[in-house]
């Protein structure tokens, strides 16, 4: 308000039980900031809080906008804790890497870290933890998708590797340089002193009701998700061939995944299989395999010289494309990541040979198949995004 405040009653709850109340005096013109420091909590119990100040009684008046006058924050509280050490080495390229610590019993995000300097290559940081007993899951991403796996490119010698160490030196969670391409995240799971064992145990459940639905640009693979699994693995492969692929599906109790008409060739059965787990480590049995026909009427040009040209590739920001169709008409382009999520679309009228400009700017770097389609004709090649 416009006013100078003199004074006001500052009342605290948590969980909605009151705790008491201060008065506050002195002077805040507008604009101005005081801080104000409240009794110390005592809390008897480990959980999750909600802690809650409502300011009344402006000046001694009432207030004539009691719309903002309360705020609230939410609150972890360990009893008895223990200290744990996360310790991140980084390779090349560590503003790829994020990080976050969760509480199995509350879902709670306890801390994250991302953002790391460009040029914090080689070095180590370190955060201390606070946990009460029980257990935990650390999940840590990429955004490139080859994990700290750094001594594979060319300008790099350094892998990264990850620790977090309990109290009296355990090692609770630990990722060395042999693993260290783990694509896009790794999850792990660690418990605490006496708080139990870590809430997924095997054997995990199997997959069930395997089903397709074909589309005009490819076919989905369905199944019935698994409750509390942090994603899938889908398997597939030509059902008169012993070679099979592998995709990883990262998303909480996943139950489907896309697979292009880029990736499938036309009057072959296919087979595919599937398996979730709660952790890398800890994952259900393959589910037996089912199987689909692929019988579009189209032709498929994805390799075929001259039928398109993608340049730069890999590229960073803008890509331009060149279709020798010799038809023209209305065509579709799409993007699609390596689990065959379609990312980006774009409608285009085509003369027949044309070149196309595409801003990738926003997409994020990694891999993509890129395909160019009238309905019948599909011109398809894979797209390296850069940072």
């Amino acid at each position: 308000g416009s006013n100078t405040l003199t004074s006001v009653t500052i009342s605290y709850s948590l969980n909605g039980s009151s705790l008491g109340s201060v008065q506050w005096s002195g002077t805040l013109v507008t604009g101005a900031i005081a801080s104000v420091n409240l009794p110390v909590l005592n809390i008897a119990q480990s959980g999750l809080y909600n802690y809650q100040v409502t300011l009344s009684n402006p000046n001694g008046s009432t207030d004539e906008n009691t719309a903002n006058d309360s705020g609230s924050a939410e609150l972890e509280v360990a009893i008895n804790a223990n200290s744990a050490q996360l310790d991140i080495t980084f390779d090349c390229w560590p503003n790829e890497v994020s990080w976050e610590l969760v509480s199995d019993a509350t879902g709670n995000v306890l801390a994250t870290g991302a953002g790391y300097p460009g040029d914090a290559d080689g070095t180590t940081i370190s955060e201390i933890f606070c946990l009460a007993e029980g257990c935990y899951t650390f999940n840590i991403f990429d955004s490139f998708g080859d994990g700290m796996n750094g001594s594979s490119y060319s300008g790099c010698s350094i892998d990264g590797d990850y620790q977090i160490v309990g109290d009296e030196g355990t090692v609770l969670v630990e990722m060395t340089a042999p693993n260290a391409d783990y694509g896009n995240f790794a999850t792990h799971n660690f418990c605490i002193d006496g708080g139990g064992t870590v809430p997924c145990e095997l054997p995990y459940p199997v997959v069930q009701n395997l089903t397709t639905e074909q589309q005009i640009d490819g076919v989905w693979l369905q199944w019935d998700p698994i409750p509390g699994s942090i994603g899938c693995q889908v398997q597939g492969g030509l059902a008169s061939a012993p070679g099979i692929s592998t995709f990883v599906v990262f998303e909480p109790d996943a139950s489907s995944f896309f697979a292009p008409q880029g990736q499938l060739q036309n009057g072959q059965t296919y087979r595919w299989r599937v398996r979730c787990g709660c952790t890398t480590s800890i994952v259900g049995a393959w589910s037996p395999f089912d199987f689909f026909g692929w019988n579009v009427a189209a032709k498929n040009y994805a390799g075929a010289v001259d039928s398109m040209t993608l340049f730069p590739n890999p590229a960073s920001n803008e890509i331009s494309v060149r279709l020798n169709s010799g038809q023209s008409g209305t065509y579709m382009a799409t993007f699609h990541d390596l689990q065959g999520r379609l990312i980006k679309t774009k409608q285009l009228t085509i003369d027949g040979t044309q070149l196309l400009t595409f801003d990738i700017s926003e997409l994020d770097a990694g891999v993509y198949l890129f395909q160019v389609t009238d309905g019948e004709t599909i011109y398809s090649d894979k797209l390296v995004k850069r940072k």
